[in-house]
């Protein structure tokens, strides 16, 4: 097994992911800088050697301690999308990032939901392009796990309710695959008896 450090100063509890281009493998993470500065990065590994971060947005969020809320990634060929969560002017904000040349630049960040997002993001690439980002946002008797559709050329579609939880800030991470043209969703939710772990489907035309 062949091990190496990525980078030496990063946010010490968001998760990681990782994606396979035709360039090599990607890996998102939310970098720290000395100054407290805790943005996205997105490094591939090339037969060369780790590629420079790609820095998406960049946001500028300067925080002191982790927001463990760590982003997502997936990748098709060259085609590569990038979703997180921000919180760099007070309010949470979920965006998503796309690259065309295997993670060397990233195109402006898109605006998924603006309005006091909670975050824990998952994101889907589908063949056609069109991206699924899925994330918790504020509801009123708890929080509702959404997902939104984001098309090539960064048509938006409408929020897409998959569950509720009530949790008044969810910190359980969703999980969201493609299978053919339906998503799935998976996550756990604490119950009068425990925790339970909850499913969801949602036809891809459904989202879009």
């Amino acid at each position: 097994i062949e091990q190496g450090v990525v980078d030496s100063l990063v946010c010490d509890c968001c998760r990681t992911d990782v994606a396979s281009t035709r360039a090599g493998a990607a890996v998102v993470y939310r970098d720290r800088s000395a100054q407290e500065i805790r943005d996205i990065a997105v490094r591939v590994h090339t037969p060369s050697g780790w590629s420079d971060p790609a820095r998406l947005g960049p946001d500028h969020w300067q925080i002191a301690g982790c927001p463990i809320n760590g982003p997502a990634l997936d990748a098709s060929g060259n085609d590569i999308v990038a979703a997180w969560f921000t919180a760099a002017d007070g309010r949470g904000h979920v965006r998503m990032a796309r690259s065309s040349d295997a993670g060397v630049s990233f195109a402006p960040p898109v605006e998924i939901d603006n309005g006091g997002a909670y975050g824990q993001v998952s994101v889907v690439l589908s063949e056609d392009g069109t991206a699924f980002v899925s994330w918790w946002r504020r509801a009123q008797d708890g929080a509702e796990l959404a997902v939104r559709s984001v098309t090539g050329d960064g048509k938006l579609g409408e929020p897409r309710v998959i569950g509720r939880t009530r949790a008044s800030r969810p910190d359980t991470v969703p999980q969201m695959k493609r299978a053919g043209r339906r998503l799935v969703f998976v996550w756990t939710e604490d119950t009068d008896t425990g925790q339970a772990v909850k499913v969801a489907y949602s036809e891809i035309g459904d989202t879009a």
